[in-house]
């Protein structure tokens, strides 16, 4: 054997033994770095569950379904977002203002968030001179129920358009309607500083205290302001930007009061105070009618601009209501009941404001409800019944 094979011998078993180390040494590296990177997420999760604040879980299923369970202020308390409802009148919609964010729903909203850092979603679904009837067709036909605060702000049209056991039985229907549809949501109700009758004021408080809600005294937070109440109205009724002002501090403090006290919301509904107050629940939204002579189908609506045009609808229900539209030249609508006239809705107005109405009420049996028109112009959404 040659001096130079052996050398070359040599030299390749080196060169394997040098591979094989440097093999050995990648993988055995590959090893501790796998150690190292789970040495620290382990460190990590560690770190993180103890800069976690006392309390917080770190199961977000757990946290959801808890948050689920939380009332308006233990989500305030929590600093959780919450929604509110507004369902109401013109004050419920502030009519008066100047700019948008003299609206009192908008100042509370304000008042919450920086108190609370939360966010304020509002869902106000108020209409101009809305009666309680008005504020519980909305709510059964949209099947609203996702919010945390009701706040209801009925009365000031109601006690110039309706009698007052209508108005007892269509106010605590609200109420009842909320609840049932949402058993922890809170309820916060307005006595509107326009309240002039004096049964319609006791029938918002007498509500108010059956269901132990807290009431927002309109007409006291006026009297206990140092502004005149000629500089808190935008005209004879409505309060202007001042005047809402003063709405949404009195509201603003109920909410902080009860969130304070630590209050809870109570889920159970209370007995009815007025009887009719339930004969509100079975709510049918009608728009199929079983005669129509002169009326033409249009958008979501019946439209005539004739004379003695006619819907006819058969009916067992106990109660019938008219949802339409006052408009600018808008005609009157005439009732009948089995032939016999009711009632005439005048539908004329200087700007467009669709409208809800009760027409029969006590009624017995199967009845035939007519609604004519006078030859101006006539819109009508549906007839509502119970």
């Amino acid at each position: 054997m040659s001096k130079g094979f052996k050398s070359n011998v040599i030299i390749m078993v080196l060169l394997i033994l040098t591979i094989g180390v440097i093999t050995l040494g990648i993988k055995n590296d590959k090893k501790a770095r796998a150690k190292d990177i789970e040495d620290v997420k382990i460190y990590e999760a560690k770190n993180t569950a103890s800069a976690k604040k006392p309390g917080e879980s770190t199961n977000k299923k757990a946290d959801k379904e808890k948050e689920d369970t939380l009332d308006v202020y233990g989500k305030l308390q929590s600093g959780k977002d919450i929604k509110i409802l507004v369902v109401g009148d013109s004050i419920g919609k502030s009519l008066g203002k100047t700019k948008d964010d003299a609206a009192w729903d908008v100042k509370v909203k304000k008042l919450i968030e920086d108190k609370y850092k939360n966010k304020c979603t509002i869902e106000n679904i108020s209409e101009d001179s809305a009666i309680a009837y008005k504020g519980y067709s909305e709510i059964m036909k949209n099947d609203i129920k996702d919010f945390d605060l009701a706040i209801v702000c009925f009365g000031g049209s109601d006690q110039y358009v309706t009698t007052k056991d209508q108005f007892s039985g269509t106010y605590e229907a609200v109420i009842r309607q909320l609840k049932k549809k949402n058993a922890k949501g809170e309820i916060i109700t307005v006595l509107e500083n326009t309240m002039e009758n004096k049964d319609f004021v006791d029938i918002i408080k007498d509500v108010s205290k059956n269901y132990n809600l807290d009431m927002m005294d309109g007409i006291a937070a006026y009297n206990d302001s140092p502004l005149s109440k000629k500089d808190m109205l935008a005209d004879k009724l409505h309060p202007n930007d001042k005047g809402y002002e003063v709405y949404a501090n009195a509201i603003y403090k109920i909410i902080e009061k009860n969130v304070d006290a630590k209050k809870t919301v109570n889920k159970e509904l209370q007995k009815a105070k007025n009887v009719d107050a339930d004969s509100f629940d079975n709510f049918n939204f009608v728009t199929k009618y079983d005669s129509n002579d002169g009326f033409d189908f249009k958008d979501d609506a019946v439209i005539s601009t004739k004379d003695s045009s006619e819907i006819n609808y058969k009916t067992s229900a106990s109660k019938v209501g008219i949802s339409y539209l006052d408009m600018q030249g808008g005609g009157n609508i005439k009732v009948y009941v089995n032939g016999r006239f009711v009632k005439t809705i005048d539908t004329s107005s200087d700007r467009d404001i669709k409208k809800a109405k009760l027409v029969a009420d006590n009624l017995k049996g199967e009845n035939t409800i007519k609604i004519r028109s006078n030859g101006k112009t006539v819109k009508v959404f549906g007839i509502m019944t119970n």
